[in-house]
């Protein structure tokens, strides 16, 4: 019996193109020359080992930006939000049935706040799985295990949506019920299949 649900964010509920690629055809700067930054210290903002505004401070000279952090923070995070509401229906039936409903994101605190007011996050959601506060980040199998144990809920008892295949893999090899999003008709036909 499924007792909980869980969304990734970014990629299913949420659908834009990522910063890293809007900045760069934005400013024309090459690629090779923010990647470092979200390879490198940006994981540990993802876990809240670190800080955004103080780690995008020391890297805005070299990205060529001549506003401020929070002025880049506005442009980044302004351009990432777009909601896919039939996904949004899907989930408040769910809801409506009682269901636990949960988010699973990879997000740093700032982001993690800002998509959560922008989007409404905090009605849509029974509970909100930031890895910024979980302090592990998917596919790490930690991340799922955090969630298991704070709701109390088996691994066979959750049914999870994610549009990377690495982060489905490591939920299924834990015994959720876990699915690469290919789009809202997919999804209920998943979900049909395993009540």
């Amino acid at each position: 019996m499924i007792k909980l649900a869980l969304f990734d964010i970014d990629g299913v509920l949420n659908n834009t193109e990522r910063f890293s690629v809007r900045y760069t055809n934005k400013y024309n700067i090459p690629m090779e020359t923010v990647l470092p930054f979200f390879t490198g210290v940006f994981q540990d903002c993802l876990v809240g080992k670190a800080d955004l505004k103080e780690e995008l401070a020391k890297v805005l000279d070299k990205w060529g930006y001549k506003g401020t952090v929070e002025e880049l923070l506005r442009f980044w995070f302004e351009g990432e939000v777009n909601e896919d509401k039939k996904v949004r229906e899907f989930i408040q039936k769910l809801k409506s049935e009682k269901l636990i409903i949960a988010a699973s994101t990879n997000q740093e605190k700032y982001r993690t706040e800002y998509i959560t007011k922008s989007l409404d996050l905090d009605t849509l959601f029974d509970h909100i799985y930031s890895s910024a506060y979980v302090g592990f980040k998917k596919p790490e199998r930690e991340y799922f295990i955090y969630i298991s144990r704070d709701l109390n809920i088996p691994f066979n008892e959750i049914v999870f949506w994610d549009d990377e295949q690495e982060t489905v893999d490591s939920a299924k090899s834990l015994g959720i019920h876990a699915y690469l999003f290919e789009g809202i008709d997919k999804m209920k036909e998943q979900f049909e299949s395993i009540i």
